[in-house]
């Protein structure tokens, strides 16, 4: 990841600056006022992303309100600072979600899945900042490990792994999900 503007932007000027057409292909996030360029994700990460909100969208089905949102979906986390989580989930309605620009509402829970372009310190650093904003629990998932991490501020990290049952209690009550649920079948060289 690396800043690709020479100049601090306000998160307004972010917004118009994502707008022009030479812009509006790249996957970015506004960090302390500097455009940085995110990689496309992998198949795999993709994937993950798709059970964990799937697995959400089942829990809100019978214990509504509720939904999860995915894709990188963009909030403001501190000032000049837009982070968009691969899954967010929100213990609310849907009504009154925006369709342009970054929503006003901050996720109960983030959970950002693992790449290998990714840096420890920058995950403890946009743990940091989702804790700030709001969100009260944060997932860091490893698929290499077949691992999740549960970060909550102020306690110490519980981690998730094997034949583990995930929780999300007390922010989800009644969520749960063995943790090998939330990772494709290992590849056994068949295709």
């Amino acid at each position: 990841m690396s800043a690709i503007t020479t100049r601090k932007m306000t998160v307004a000027e972010y917004l118009e600056w994502g707008e022009q057409p030479e812009n509006a292909e790249l996957r970015t996030e506004l960090v302390e006022g500097e455009v940085v360029e995110m990689p496309p994700a992998a198949d795999g990460h993709g994937t993950i992303c798709y059970l964990i909100a799937g697995h959400f969208f089942v829990y809100f089905l019978t214990h509504p309100p509720g939904y999860a949102r995915t894709n990188d979906s963009g909030f403001v986390v501190a000032p000049n600072t837009i982070r968009g989580p691969d899954v967010a989930v929100f213990k609310q309605e849907m009504k009154g979600v925006v369709l342009s620009g970054y929503g006003k509402r901050t996720p109960l829970l983030c959970a950002e899945v693992v790449s290998p372009s990714d840096r420890m310190t920058h995950l403890h650093k946009r743990v940091e900042q989702y804790h700030a904003a709001g969100v009260s629990v944060v997932w860091i998932v490893q698929p290499e490990d077949r691992a999740i991490s549960a970060y909550r501020k102020g306690d110490p990290v519980e981690l998730f792994e094997g034949d583990a049952v995930l929780t999300a209690e007390p922010e989800f009550p009644g969520f749960s999900c063995p943790v090998a649920d939330l990772f494709p079948p290992p590849d056994d060289g068949q295709h």
